[in-house]
């Protein structure tokens, strides 16, 4: 089956990017029932952590499938304490029924270019120390860990960052 996927820039409050971001929340908050509590006493839940999160965010990516059903999604926020180029990857999410099926890498991949198009050179990420998935595929994707980008509590997260500038190949002279 040859599977197309559609990628559109929307806005953070568009409805397909916040039910994609909500199941996210849901998919996640068994594995996190502290920081669940501690978020929905201090910012509402969902909505106040939502709101939080995008009040930064410049960029969000949904992918639609070939039946037009939102299936994946992930945002930039500049980073700018670590320097004007440099943006943070926010709330990649794939739902259930599209892992496995290069949505992820899709929604990476574009929020690069994205990113890129920004005049930012170098993307910063962090995710679960668990989310063995996601480790892999940014790995693949040339991300590589790197120093924590903020104090958590334990478990820290992984962080990782990659550059998006153009590399310069050095190759032998020819005389």
């Amino acid at each position: 089956m040859d599977e197309r996927f559609e990628v559109r820039e929307v806005p953070w409050a568009e409805p397909a990017a916040v039910d994609l971001r909500r199941a996210m929340w849901e998919h996640f908050r068994p594995f996190f029932p502290e920081e669940t509590a501690e978020a929905e006493s201090r910012l509402g839940g969902f909505e106040g952590v939502d709101a939080h999160i995008g009040r930064n965010i410049q960029v969000t990516v949904v992918v639609y499938d070939d039946d037009g059903a939102p299936v994946g999604c992930g945002s930039l926020r500049p980073v700018p304490r670590l320097g004007a180029s440099v943006a943070e990857i926010k709330k990649v999410f794939v739902v259930a029924d599209a892992r496995g099926r290069g949505v992820a890498r899709l929604v990476v991949r574009e929020l690069e270019r994205r990113a890129s198009e920004r005049g930012w050179d170098r993307l910063v990420l962090e995710t679960n120390v668990q989310n063995e998935a996601a480790i892999a595929l940014y790995s693949a994707l040339g991300y590589e860990r790197t120093e924590a980008l903020r104090d958590h509590r334990p478990p820290a997260p992984v962080t990782m960052s990659r550059s998006l500038a153009p590399s310069i190949e050095v190759g032998s002279e020819r005389g």
